[in-house]
């Protein structure tokens, strides 16, 4: 039975297609993934940790997610290969001086002053269809940023409050707070996923 796979802005695609989708991708350099779900009929990883996914319903039709969408048009279109894209923000430099500028130099994840400790952080992560324009970045230290990962970003404002949380009970008046200082990020997340933080002491949950 050949499935067929719903796409936006162009006909109806026969799964042939899709297998030659798939070779164009491994033409491109993109990684196909080997082991995927069963509901999975192609699952690749393309530039900036980008997940496209096609899923096959019940009714075997093929579904692609947001960014597979966006690579079968350009397939379909005749490019000769998915080309890596060049960030429309510019390079990082520019890029943290405009968000800087933007929204102050405090970490945007546990309040305090970044220093020269600044990485990228993509509010909806790009694995998640996140975009990497100015509007979707704020600025982290690279421990906070890591402790975020790429949760939702519902998930993350909770881990941020934890942070803060954690920063203002651990950070006497006047001083500067070292997110190396943190718990382990096992036991933060945990405080964020259960709420235990306010109910339970440090010595009690954070590990030896």
């Amino acid at each position: 039975m050949v499935a067929a796979i719903e796409t936006s802005g162009f006909e109806r695609l026969s799964l042939d297609a899709v297998v030659a989708f798939a070779a164009w991708l491994k033409r491109s350099g993109v990684h196909i993934a080997v082991n995927r779900r069963a509901e999975q009929a192609l699952r690749y990883m393309a530039w900036r940790g980008q997940v496209g996914l096609i899923l096959l319903d019940g009714d075997a039709t093929l579904r692609p997610n947001t960014i597979a969408k966006r690579h079968l048009g350009l397939f379909w279109r005749g490019d000769a290969v998915l080309t890596r894209p060049t960030s429309v923000a510019g390079n990082n430099a520019a890029r943290r001086a405009r968000i800087l500028a933007r929204d102050g130099s405090d970490c945007c994840i546990c309040g305090q002053s970044l220093g020269d400790d600044i990485s990228l952080e993509h509010w909806v992560a790009q694995g998640c269809d996140g975009t990497d324009d100015d509007a979707n970045i704020g600025l982290a230290h690279k421990r906070c940023n890591e402790i975020v990962g790429n949760f939702s970003v519902c998930e993350k404002l909770i881990l941020r409050d934890v942070i803060a949380d954690y920063v203002a009970r651990h950070t006497a008046e006047g001083e500067t707070f070292n997110p190396a200082d943190l718990p382990s990020t096992e036991a933060i997340r945990s405080w964020g996923r259960v709420g235990r933080y306010r109910a339970t002491s440090v010595e009690e949950d954070v590990p030896a």
